[in-house]
């Protein structure tokens, strides 16, 4: 064994990770004074305990630490590491390397390490006894402790020879021994102290063990006379159990029989709700086609009414034309009659002016026969009468002619009144048409709004339906990853327990792991706890009745078990027990009576499944155990134990067959190896489902992703089917509104 390393960090004047390797022979630390060459010392004899600060040529532990300077500022702990090779040829570790370690902190505090495992400064000082190592040892040799040691005394150089002959342990060891010994002495001064005190007690004490028989004898008739009365009251108790057990058995037929009334009633009723639910539907659908049916009727009625508007609009019109062509015929007929009666009168005046010239050829004659003056203001006054009716005659002429012309007129107006009628007539019939069709196809254009609407509605319901669907299984994959996280975590930490061998014994640990590559060639077939399959039910009741046993380690005979031990010894590995086959003895099959034999299960080693060559093993452990299905019926089966029957319940609870109990309240997190098999597999099992799971909810949710995709593309396509139907409906309505106005105009020419 030799120094590997030393690895220095914050102690003195190495403030800094300084590492210095060590190879066989001598090695040699050259420098200047003060460069810290005895530091390196110190700090090899501090590493391996040194407790006094002035051999470390310091005034208290904290100078150790290093303490800055101008450019750099103090540290709070120092750690110094000493790693030795071959330490399995000298000291009785199983490693190779071992590294010591010792860290103080500014604080006062102070740890040890070895291997990196915290320990004390006794089990390193103890380590390294007879090795020549240590910090009062000839290993260790400082500046003036050669003079020293050869102007020392005898006994100073006795103490060195005993070192390098390693009998100081053993000396060490006597020391204690003595120390002990005294403590032993003063502990048996002690207890003659308290003998003699005791026999000064002995009379009193005489009195109350008279007293104390006494109160035994009474407390066991007592106890015969409760148990009397006891037995009185349990088969009193049993007969009224009887009673209420058939009251409860015709309770519980009784309320069988409602619960499968109420089971028919609840499927009854749910047949209703199912039907109610599709009527309700079906009333929905009515309802909305009902509702779509009243807006398309209130749109026909509102362009109906329209359309009576515009009729009344066009009658009234077409009422004041008549009304006009009535006048005009009527002004027709008065100048007709006007132009007769004028007719009449011409002729009037002609018959007048023919009598006139009668009366004046007449008068003439009657003239020639007068006086010349008479005849002459006759004469005057005819001519005058004849002047009058010349220019009424011509005043009538020219009347006539221009009624006549009037008349003709009217005709020609009223023929091109017609015409223009008969051709705004035309126009109106061609407009009407071009109208209804508009409004046919704005119809259309609504119904097809309509549809498109209800087909966005449906494509809503269905896109919001599968975005539930999604978020539902996002859901489920975090829920399934977390949970596959969760088992995932607790598999690994069960599988590194189960292959660490964290919950067995030490001795056992060690035996496994030095016969694990090869059991059944060493002999040695594992602990009882992995050789055994147990159903769930049945885990506390086996794991309370083996107890440590359950770590017990099976072996094929006593030769592989006498291995173990001699390499468990030589190691200092720990303990362990046991089990040869091939001495194991079995106690002969017993025969138990069970005053109530649905609450026992049985003989143990019954209930549980191992291999063939092991089932004398098993045998040995629990041929001798009973389950029971609780402490009541335990505690039955126990006053009747006449076999020596170990009895354990369900929930672990134990009865010995000297009649101790043993039982009480245990933590669930706190599983046994049993249990801890069985989870092993069970989350194997489960984890393989979670996985199976997880691929079919990600198909599921890729599935409903590409439906959503699609649909998206769908709601493209009917936003532009949409734009496309407000587009036409527009043009529509506009080409609606021109029609209008034409038929408008087209009714004012009418």
């Amino acid at each position: 064994m030799y120094l590997k390393s030393l690895e220095i960090i914050g102690f003195k004047s190495f403030p800094d990770k300084t590492q210095l390797k060590f190879s066989p022979g001598i090695t040699a630390a050259i420098g200047p004074n003060g460069c810290g060459k005895s530091n390196l010392f110190d700090a090899i004899r501090w590493a391996l305990g040194e407790q006094s600060a002035k051999l470390l040529r310091g005034s208290k532990m904290e100078d150790l630490i290093f303490n800055g300077t101008a450019l750099r500022k103090a540290l709070n702990y120092a750690e110094v590491s000493l790693t030795f090779d071959k330490a399995d040829q000298y000291l009785p570790l199983d490693y190779r390397e071992i590294v010591i370690t010792r860290r103080m902190y500014r604080s006062g505090e102070g740890e040890y390490y070895l291997n990196k495992t915290l320990c004390r400064l006794k089990d390193i000082i103890e380590l390294f006894l007879d090795t020549g190592i240590g910090k009062e040892t000839y290993s260790l040799i400082g500046q003036g402790r050669v003079e020293q040691l050869i102007n020392a005394r005898p006994e100073e150089h006795r103490e060195l020879f005993e070192e390098a002959a390693e009998i100081h342990k053993y000396k060490q060891r006597k020391k204690e021994a003595g120390s002990r010994l005294e403590e032993m002495k003063k502990n048996l001064l002690r207890v003659e102290d308290i003998l003699t005190e005791l026999k000064n007690q002995a009379a009193p004490l005489s009195e109350a063990a008279t007293l104390a028989r006494e109160y035994r004898e009474l407390s066991h008739k007592l106890k015969e006379i409760e148990k009397t009365m006891l037995l009185k009251r349990w088969w009193d108790n049993s007969n009224q159990l009887q009673k209420m057990s058939s009251e409860l058995e015709r309770i519980s037929n009784n309320i069988q029989e409602k619960e499968a009334g109420l089971e028919k009633l609840r499927s009854r009723t749910s047949t209703i709700e199912q039907q109610e639910s599709s009527k309700l539907e079906e009333i929905n659908e009515l309802k909305e086609l009902c509702r779509e049916q009243k807006e398309k009727l209130e749109k026909l009625q509102g362009r109906l009414s329209l359309i009576k508007e515009q009729k009344k609009y066009a009658e009234e019109k077409i009422l004041l034309k008549e009304e006009s062509c009535k006048e005009v015929a009527n002004r027709l007929s008065g100048l007709d009659n006007t132009y007769r009666i004028n007719e009449d009168e011409l002729k009037s005046v002609l018959w007048e002016q023919q009598q006139l010239g009668v009366k004046a050829s007449g008068l003439k004659a009657v003239l020639e026969e007068l006086g010349e003056k008479n005849t002459l203001t006759v004469l005057d006054e005819l001519r005058k009468q004849k002047t009058e009716k010349s220019r009424r005659q011509a005043a009538l002429g020219q009347f006539l002619e221009s009624s006549r012309l009037r008349y003709r007129e009217l005709c020609d107006e009223i023929e091109e009144n017609e015409r223009h009628k008969s051709k705004k007539k035309d126009e109106l019939d061609s407009l009407q048409k071009a109208e209804n069709e508009a409004h046919s196809l704005l119809q259309r254009i609504e119904l097809d709004s309509m549809d498109r609407d209800k087909e966005h509605e449906l494509l809503e319901q269905r896109r919001n339906e599968l975005y539930n669907q999604k978020k539902i299984r996002k859901n489920e994959l975090e829920r399934l990853e977390k949970e596959l996280q969760k088992k995932s975590v607790r598999l690994k930490y069960l599988s590194e327990s189960e292959a660490e061998l964290n919950l067995y014994a030490r001795g056992v640990r060690a035996v496994i792991n030095e016969y694990a590559r090869d059991r059944k060639e060493q002999g040695i077939f594992g602990p009882v706890a992995s050789l055994l399959s147990v159903p769930p039910e049945f885990e506390k009741a086996i794991e309370a009745a083996l107890g440590a046993k359950i770590q017990f380690i099976v072996t094929a005979d006593d030769l592989s078990a006498q291995k173990a031990i001699e390499f468990l010894k030589e190691k200092r590995a720990g303990r362990a027990t046991f089990l040869p086959l091939n001495l194991l003895k079995t106690a002969s099959r017993r025969e138990f009576v069970s005053p109530a034999p649905d609450e026992i299960f049985g003989v143990a080693s019954q209930l549980v499944e191992t291999p063939a060559r092991f089932k004398k093993a098993v045998e040995y452990l629990l041929g001798g155990v009973l389950v029971a299905k609780n402490l009541e019926a335990a505690l039955r089966q126990a006053r009747s134990n006449r076999g020596g029957w170990r009895i354990v319940t369900l929930d672990g609870e134990m009865i010995a067959p000297g009649g101790a109990i043993s039982g009480g309240y245990q933590s669930e997190e706190r599983s046994g190896f049993l249990q801890r098999k069985r989870e092993l597999r069970n989350l194997e099992t489960e984890m393989a489902e979670i996985k199976n799971l997880h691929s079919q909810k990600a198909l599921d949710l890729e599935k409903v992703e590409n439906n959503i995709e699609e649909l998206e593309k769908s709601f493209a396509e009917l936003a532009l089917k949409g734009r496309k139907l407000l587009d036409e409906k527009s043009r529509v309505q506009t080409e609606i509104a021109r029609i209008e106005a034409e038929k408008g105009l087209s009714l004012i020419h009418i």
